[in-house]
């Protein structure tokens, strides 16, 4: 009786670290093309920096401009990490990858990993950037 309390009770914190992994993905906003979301999970605030997830779903499949390898070369979603100061009004990008299916899904069509030295961009007013910033530096304060 003892041993089995005690298997259900490390069966309980097995579930819920793994929980504590998965992805929250919360919905930002939409432009003529694409949905975007925020994986809330991801999101870590060091000062006024925030790092996190973003997904981007395109209604139609998007083609690679300059393929590396000459295959199909279309995605219908992006998945990428940035760094977005809501000080400054800045945005790093740290990884980009994007999908032949959305959601992330199907094979990888391209992905791109960024430098420590990858320049800041300014983030326009009235941009999907912008409202993306807004809300994960926002959200980012509730944590």
């Amino acid at each position: 009786m003892k041993f089995t309390k005690h298997l259900i009770l490390l069966a309980f914190l097995l579930l819920q670290s793994v929980s504590a992994f998965a992805a929250n993905w919360v919905f930002v906003g939409e432009s003529a093309n694409s949905q975007y979301y925020i994986d809330k999970e991801s999101m870590i605030r060091t000062g006024s920096k925030v790092q996190c997830w973003m997904r981007t779903n395109y209604n139609d499949p998007q083609t690679e401009k300059y393929p590396i390898v000459d295959t199909n070369n279309k995605y219908s979603s992006d998945l990428s990490y940035s760094e977005y100061d809501c000080y400054n009004r800045t945005l790093r990008g740290l990884e980009f990858n994007s999908y032949s299916e959305k959601d992330g899904g199907g094979s990888v069509v391209k992905s791109h990993s960024f430098t420590s030295s990858t320049p800041l961009i300014r983030i326009p007013p009235g941009t999907v950037a912008e409202a993306v910033m807004k809300f994960v530096c926002k959200l980012s304060m509730k944590k």
